[in-house]
């Protein structure tokens, strides 16, 4: 039985396909969905690195990694010099002044045969749709109702935050930033150098549309610019906000409030910590 209908060719993006699926685990709950270890991939992906910022430390002088991050993050006044954290900034949404979905993106009832799945299980629903783009190059995710609830509830009240992303060497920061159903991810050097024109690297799409009669909310991340950002990398910055604005500590989930509150108490030296837990 088919329960997904196939994207026809006026959907706007192409994936590369035969590529795995990275889904987002720690949105599920329910041991019965399948489950990979996100933050397992976290811990590899920071241990990945660990040896190069070591050796970037010592040739700069540094006698630990933290010293070097420390040094990296001095720059943090020029890093919100441009940013307006009590709006939302036009650039990543100004497209999208509508409630809901913009009109390029195809609706759940498009992707998904409705009148099919109406009598399955969450569970079910959850293994097709992350089936469904196992072969294709992007997210995916089945996210409880009352967790996507506190998700989009913070991202209405915190619509940007800043995300540090490890390098071969050294940090990138990315701009994340809510816009109803969806959450933008952008380079900080992208936003400051194009403004309003700045390109999106990453879009992920929630559709709740059976939130209240399955309990759970389908999640499908786009990667706009592939050849900017990797899947792996796409993967970590949704972990990253996952983390800031649900499923971390207080302590962390108050740092998105202080960004927006008290920028001038925003420590980046706590958001580095909770970026290596």
């Amino acid at each position: 039985m088919n329960y997904c209908k196939k994207f026809t060719s006026s959907f706007p993006y192409s994936f590369t396909r035969h590529k795995p699926n990275l889904s987002v685990p720690n949105f599920y709950y329910n041991s019965t969905f399948k489950q990979y270890q996100l933050r397992n991939n976290h811990s590899n992906y920071m241990r990945k690195y660990a040896q190069k910022l070591q050796n970037k430390a010592k040739s700069e002088g540094f006698s630990s990694v933290e010293e070097l991050k420390t040094a990296k993050l001095n720059v943090k006044p020029e890093i919100l010099s441009n940013l307006d954290v009590t709006t939302p900034a036009e650039s990543l949404t100004r497209r999208n002044a509508k409630p809901g979905l913009p009109p390029n993106v195809k609706s759940l009832d498009k992707i998904l045969n409705m009148d099919k799945i109406i009598d399955q299980s969450p569970e079910i629903i959850g293994n097709l749709w992350t089936e469904y783009y196992s072969t294709k190059s992007c997210l995916s995710a089945v996210i409880p109702a009352e967790t996507y609830k506190t998700l989009f509830e913070r991202g209405q009240q915190y619509p940007m935050f800043i995300a540090p992303l490890p390098q071969n060497i050294g940090l990138d920061f990315y701009i994340l930033q809510f816009q109803f159903h969806q959450c933008y991810f952008t380079s900080l050097l992208e936003y400051k150098t194009h403004g309003s024109e700045a390109r999106q690297y990453l879009a992920l799409t929630h559709f709740p549309d059976l939130m209240d009669s399955k309990g759970i909310v389908l999640m499908h991340g786009e990667l706009l610019e592939p050849k900017l950002l990797s899947l792996a990398n796409a993967q970590y910055l949704t972990y990253f906000m996952q983390k800031f604005y649900v499923t971390g500590t207080e302590e962390e989930r108050a740092l998105v409030e202080r960004f927006h509150k008290e920028p001038d108490r925003f420590d980046y030296n706590e958001l580095l910590k909770g970026m290596n837990a």
